[in-house]
């Protein structure tokens, strides 16, 4: 009869726990983009071990070809906020659709309406802006940054709290001189770049000579693509000896806020994604 005893009360013990079980642990929602990489993206404005390097090209003609959005993409950069490369890139994003939607960062106009180009920081309408976006993205909550779910989820959320709706597309590639990239542009959509590491080159052209600034970030860093070129170089004797491409991209840093980043290759992109609002 003891052992008996000793058996029902085990059952109703753990049917008890079952049951407070259901009550005390919290319920788990999934993210929208949970199945994600959890790689975390925290470069501080203007990078962390930036390195400063440069190259001159000494050319006798050379051909440039470009793809790019019309008035390019806002320049903006975090203000007291640690680690906030994703806020700052999916504000990049939000300043340039508030052109088309200018709800998106109310009674702020985020381009000049003389050239179409757009406006810089701006402390009472951009940044209120970015912080919202701060919040939305999670940043700093399970770690230093963001994730790349929180990044897109936290835009997608913004925009769609101005009763927007967000499309991401995948265009990364293997080499990333593919049309996927170049279509977006062509359809004017700015492209998010998640990087595990930033070679931003600044461009400078001479007569018959380019002379290019480098700056490396070896932190993993999120920038906005705005557009495509590619430099063939000819020599005196008009041989091809050089061929370039490069992304155009807004750094998300306060200098050097638009550069070039060289695709021999993606080893250094994790993903890439076009973003049309509508």
């Amino acid at each position: 009869m003891k052992l008996s005893f000793n058996r029902r009360f085990l059952a109703l013990l753990v049917a008890l726990t079952l049951i407070l079980g259901m009550f005390i642990m919290p319920q788990i929602t999934p993210a929208k983009a949970d199945t994600l990489p959890t790689d975390r993206y925290y470069d501080y404005s203007d990078g962390i071990a930036l390195a400063a390097e440069s190259e001159t090209i000494n050319y006798a003609r050379k051909e440039t070809t470009n793809y790019e959005l019309p008035y390019g993409v806002p320049s903006y950069y975090p203000v007291d906020m640690l680690n906030a490369c994703g806020p700052v890139a999916g504000g990049i994003v939000v300043g340039y659709y508030d052109k088309y939607f200018e709800n998106l960062i109310p009674n702020f106009t985020a381009y000049f309406a003389v050239n179409g180009r757009y406006r810089g920081m701006n402390s009472n309408y951009v940044l209120p802006m970015l912080q919202e976006m701060y919040t939305l993205m999670r940043t700093n909550v399970d770690d230093v940054g963001v994730s790349q779910a929180d990044c897109l989820n936290g835009l997608e959320t913004f925009v769609e709290n101005k009763g927007l709706s967000l499309t991401y597309s995948s265009v990364k590639s293997s080499t990333f001189i593919d049309s996927a990239y170049i279509n977006a542009i062509n359809n004017m959509q700015p492209v998010l770049i998640f990087a595990e590491s930033i070679d931003l080159y600044g461009l400078y052209v001479y007569d018959g000579y380019d002379y290019f600034s480098f700056l490396q970030s070896s932190q993993a860093h999120i920038v906005v693509g705005y557009g495509y070129r590619t430099i063939r170089y000819y020599d005196a004797n008009d041989n091809l000896f050089r061929t370039d491409n490069y992304l155009m991209v807004s750094s998300g840093w306060s200098s050097h806020s638009l550069g070039f980043v060289k695709v021999n290759n993606s080893s250094w992109m994790n993903a890439a994604y076009a973003v049309e609002v509508n």
